[in-house]
């Protein structure tokens, strides 16, 4: 069985390890106990029985002394492949302003047969590779700023995506602070918005959303109810990728929708560009009549 974490910044002294013990859930026993390196991220416990529970104790170690263990509780499951490294973080996009660079990425394409557990963002000056900035990410994040940067000094930014086998390769993008930069936007919207249907099946399209300067990261696609003059309840909300200009939505069993589709970047979200009152084709009844008062438009 394999565990993996994401790193921990101490607070007090420096990191010197860390310590995995793994237990019996009933018993309590003690059935391994590992020290790990403090640049290794993930351990693999043998010799587990399939049929019983285990509680596992992650405890990072410092100068100081031993910190707070995390726990975990766990079974062993051989089915399946064992999980690889993560893919690269993709679409690293940055965005510089007076004393400050802001990076944007969108998550792996493979997370490696494991989720994303955190990330891990670090920033050297590009003239001797010294530190500028260490952050640790929750797995959500897609967006990180560094701060306090003299204008002028370029970046080397680095992004990392971690899983519990470990680190995946780094996404690198250099950037440098300056007073001529401004104020970053978000992406325009998005341009021309098409919605066909077909017996409950609604296919969105749409144009690409201008940059601003600065790379989409990313298009959300909102369906909603509408009945009278205003959408009534959300249908659903997707995330799409950036090179994406479609999708499809299916088991639609009412008669109009509100469509709205928006461009994110490293700065937010974009303009929102709607298709409101969009009759579409419902799923037929038993019968193959449809139920909406007026016909759908073509």
């Amino acid at each position: 069985m394999t565990l993996g974490w994401s790193p921990v910044a101490p607070t007090r002294g420096s990191l010197a390890g860390y310590t995995i013990v793994a237990e019996d859930e009933t018993t309590g026993l003690v059935v391994d106990e590992q020290d790990v390196a403090p640049d290794v991220h993930h351990a693999s416990v043998a010799g587990l029985s399939a049929d019983r529970s285990y509680r596992f104790r992650i405890r990072a170690d410092t100068t100081e002394g031993p910190g707070a263990a995390t726990v975990v509780l766990g079974a062993p499951d051989d089915a399946g492949p064992a999980p690889a490294l993560p893919a690269s973080p993709s679409v690293l996009a940055t965005t510089a302003g007076d004393g400050f660079v802001t990076v944007g990425w969108a998550p792996p394409a493979d997370d490696g047969g494991a989720p994303i557990l955190a990330y891990s963002l670090v920033a050297l000056r590009s003239d001797d590779s010294s530190l500028v900035a260490w952050r640790n990410l929750d797995p959500q994040a897609r967006t990180a700023s560094i701060s306090d940067v003299a204008n002028g000094t370029e970046l080397d930014v680095q992004v990392v995506a971690w899983n519990a086998v470990g680190p995946a390769a780094t996404a690198a993008v250099s950037a440098t602070p300056a007073t001529s930069g401004g104020a970053p936007q978000p992406p325009a919207a998005v341009p021309a918005i098409e919605v066909g249907s077909s017996n409950g099946t609604a296919t969105v399209s749409w144009g690409t959303a201008p940059e601003r300067g600065l790379p989409v990261l990313g298009y959300s696609v909102v369906v909603s109810e509408h009945v009278g003059d205003r959408p009534v309840h959300l249908v659903e909300w997707r995330n799409v990728s950036p090179d994406a200009r479609s999708a499809t939505f299916t088991n639609l069993s009412l008669c109009r929708y509100d469509v709205h589709v928006i461009a994110h970047g490293v700065t937010g979200f974009g303009d929102v560009a709607a298709s409101l009152d969009r009759p579409i084709q419902p799923v037929p009844m038993t019968d193959g009549r449809h139920f909406c008062a007026q016909p759908p438009e073509d």
